[in-house]
């Protein structure tokens, strides 16, 4: 039933070699639509996957990581406290002092959140500034790259707000639901008309006049209506040649339903590269149709796509961000998804280890390790500072 005589783009998403219709050549915008076609295809594809793996990974990993991350937490805090005691009893110079102050800013920096109150005024008698006035202009700053990337992604302002006593996946959940609330979660008519806007007026920066704004809400209304007819066109046209009405042949009546059903939630959803990608699957006549089509509604056809082009990477770089620890691991370090959990359980044991080492060392009041833990202080801090400007060793 299904008839493949299209060609009008690659059907292998990793093939990035576009192929030209039979006996023709294609125009740049022909090719522009094919490379498109092809990239959304690779995304949807690689969101389907991520939506599967990572919410899967992350219940593995929260439970095995949970209690080990409450142990690593405590253990911290005892190498705060040990740090402190050290700095306070032990014979330093001024260079030493300054070096054990700046390790226990850093460690209480580090903290995955809020501090207890004890730990608060070791960090408010070695700060010029207090801890809460320091947490409150973090959490500023963090809220501030939130709102900034979340508009960059969809052309609208979204009140997001990180809380330092949750952990990233739950602020994360929180992100989540507040883009639900404001109706991002899909490729919608109000995210096109929304993107289409904030398109027009970056456009605009590199003209010397901008449009004023009824020549750019008439621009928008003419784009509504093409989006609209073209939307139309396809939806009817696969619809007259799908309705299961017109067969009756039980086998071509029920391939048929089957097809339709798929037209109709394409059409529901406004996914036009889905809509799109059903003629092509569908319609022996699309290759013929798509050389033929006006210029301006074949441009338009791409303006489409690549709105949902940074649609769909949009919602991919949420989940990245969302499990931003299991798809490091996953995808960054090729950890094997059946090794993923030992991995992580082995690395955090590993690491509680070497802390509880280190707070076993400041215990000791002997000033023949004394240089050893400077070293290890300042060698800690060398590589956050490292971290810090992207570099990686």
């Amino acid at each position: 039933m299904k008839n493949r005589q299209l060609n009008l783009f690659e059907t292998e998403p990793k093939q990035a070699e576009l192929v030209q219709i039979k006996g023709k050549t294609l125009d740049k915008n022909q090719l522009k639509f094919n490379k498109l076609v092809g990239e959304i295809r690779k995304s949807n594809e690689e969101l389907k996957m991520l939506s599967q793996v990572l919410p899967e990974a992350n219940a593995k990993f929260m439970k095995v990581s949970f209690p080990l991350q409450e142990t690593m937490f405590k253990t911290n805090l005892n190498l705060i406290k040990a740090a402190d005691s050290y700095l306070k009893e032990m014979k330093l110079s001024k260079n030493q002092k300054a070096v054990v102050q700046d390790y226990i800013l850093f460690k209480i920096r580090e903290l995955p959140k809020v501090a207890p109150p004890e730990i608060e005024e070791i960090f408010d008698a070695y700060s010029e500034i207090r801890y809460q006035e320091e947490m409150d202009s973090g959490k500023e700053e963090v809220n501030n790259g939130l709102k900034e990337m979340l508009k960059n992604m969809y052309g609208v302002e979204i009140d997001v707000e990180f809380d330092p006593n949750l952990s990233e996946e739950e602020n994360a959940k929180r992100i989540f639901q507040k883009l639900a609330d404001n109706g991002i979660h899909d490729f919608s008519q109000k995210q096109f008309s929304q993107k289409q806007s904030n398109q027009d007026n970056s456009k605009g920066k590199i003209k010397k006049k901008k449009l004023d704004e009824s020549a750019i809400e008439n621009k928008q209304q003419k784009e509504e209506q093409l989006r609209k007819m073209s939307f139309n066109a396809i939806y009817k046209e696969l619809m007259k040649a799908f309705h299961p009405d017109t067969e009756t042949d039980p086998e071509r009546k029920a391939e048929k339903e089957e097809i339709s059903k798929k037209i109709t939630v394409a059409y529901g959803n406004q996914d036009y590269f889905e809509l799109l990608n059903l003629e092509a699957e569908y319609l022996s006549n699309q290759e013929d149709r798509i050389q033929k089509m006006p210029k301006e509604q074949l441009a338009f056809y791409i303006k489409m796509l690549t709105d949902q082009k940074a649609e769909l990477k949009g919602q991919i770089d949420l989940l990245r961000y969302q499990y931003e620890t299991i798809y490091f691991g996953l995808f960054v370090r090729k950890i094997p998804k059946k090794e993923f959990e030992k991995t992580v359980k082995r690395e955090i044991e590993e690491e509680i280890k070497q802390v509880q080492v280190k707070v076993n060392y400041l215990s000791i009041r002997d000033l023949s390790h004394r240089k050893f833990i400077i070293d290890f202080m300042e060698e800690e801090l060398d590589d956050a500072e490292f971290d810090m400007f992207g570099f990686d060793f």
